[in-house]
């Protein structure tokens, strides 16, 4: 691991860090907790790591085969809890909606925020019990973290209390994808107007160990929030080729970067070294098929061509993890927490506990 990794995975300061794709920011933040946990392994329990997704709701779009009315409709509440949708027709849809949400006993991931926020800033006692638990808390991908999780990571930290939260923020302004989902690349001034008692420092993770340093001056001039990245991986001196192609109809697309594909593989490039990207998910999906569809010979690794997706909610994706991974000691307590995680999927569908963690593990 590199100094700057060092550095900030041994760093006591509140921080704000700049990572760029590719900088072991993930690894960085593992460190920090393994650190900290070896410096006290009681903190164990005391250690927060958070992270922003809403790729599950790309995959909803995709799957339903068309331009769903319901992606437009902001369901979110700002931090004075008001409906962040400001359309009178679109707030009667979102009210029939928690409506619906109610008669199944049920709440969304929005109205999960929005319940922790109010019991936080209703209950500052509540606030300063969890602040007395927790000693560091590390929030990956700020930059698609919306305001009101913001104020839940700020109604814990302010409360008053004589113990003090490390926290830190990890994630690059660059690669914001959900903003118009309400993610938000705070800037180090208004992180630090925001936490009354967290004193911010800002630090940056600049070496990319994935790309070529072609690669990252070609990227350099995009970047919203300039900063200096350096290639340091093995591949950093290659000098590769970058094409454009500026005559081809969308029509075509497919058929294009299929014959694009079949030609590197007839001079010898192998399939693993061949990446097709996209700005967004929901692109690669009919990518996926298209192309496979005309290169039946060439195994792809894709999404939305796998015969189970990857969906931790999924049964079946589940019960694949634990038959695909090798029984050995070092997995044993990943596999029981997938084994379980499927019994008790299995017994809820059944509404009976017939099945026990015992007799499912015996099955290695």
């Amino acid at each position: 691991m590199g100094n700057g990794k060092l550095f900030i995975a041994y760093n006591e300061s509140d921080l704000l860090v700049k990572a760029c794709p590719g900088s072991g920011k993930t690894r960085t933040i593992i460190y920090k907790l393994a650190y900290n946990v070896e410096l006290n392994p009681y903190s164990v329990r005391k250690l927060v790591a958070i992270t922003y997704t809403n790729r599950a709701a790309e995959e909803i779009i995709q799957s339903s085969g068309q331009n769903v009315y319901w992606e437009d409709i902001k369901t979110g509440y700002t931090r004075e809890l008001k409906l962040i949708e400001t359309d009178i027709m679109k707030q009667k849809i979102i009210k029939n909606y928690h409506k619906l949400l109610v008669e199944n006993t049920e709440l969304d991931f929005e109205l999960i925020l929005a319940l922790s926020h109010s019991i936080l800033r209703g209950s500052p006692l509540a606030a300063c019990f969890i602040k007395d638990a927790i000693e560091m808390i590390c929030i990956d991908e700020y930059q698609d973290t919306q305001d009101l999780q913001y104020a839940i990571i700020e109604d814990i930290s302010n409360a008053e209390s004589q113990n003090h939260i490390q926290i830190n923020f990890f994630g690059d302004p660059n690669q914001a994808i959900y903003g118009t989902l309400g993610g938000i690349a705070k800037t180090l001034v208004e992180i630090n107007n925001e936490f009354e008692f967290n004193d911010f420092k800002e630090r940056s993770l600049i070496g990319c160990y994935r790309s070529t340093q072609r690669i990252v001056d070609y990227y350099s001039p995009f970047m919203v929030e300039p900063y200096n990245i350096v290639a340091r991986g093995k591949i950093k001196d290659d000098k590769g080729m970058i094409c454009y192609q500026k005559d081809i109809f969308l029509s075509d697309i497919y058929d294009e970067i299929a014959k694009i594909i079949s030609l590197n593989i007839k001079q010898g490039i192998k399939e693993k070294d061949i990446c097709v990207l996209a700005p967004s998910w929901w692109l690669l999906y009919p990518f996926s098929s298209e192309l496979q569809s005309r290169l039946p010979d060439i195994k792809f690794d894709a999404p939305d061509i796998t015969p189970i997706k990857r969906d931790p909610m999924n049964l079946f994706y589940n019960i694949s993890r634990l038959l695909l991974t090798e029984p050995h000691v070092k997995k044993f307590g990943y596999r029981r927490k997938i084994a379980a995680d499927i019994i008790s999927k299995i017994n809820g569908e059944l509404n009976s506990n017939i099945i026990t963690l015992h007799q499912f593990t015996t099955f290695e």
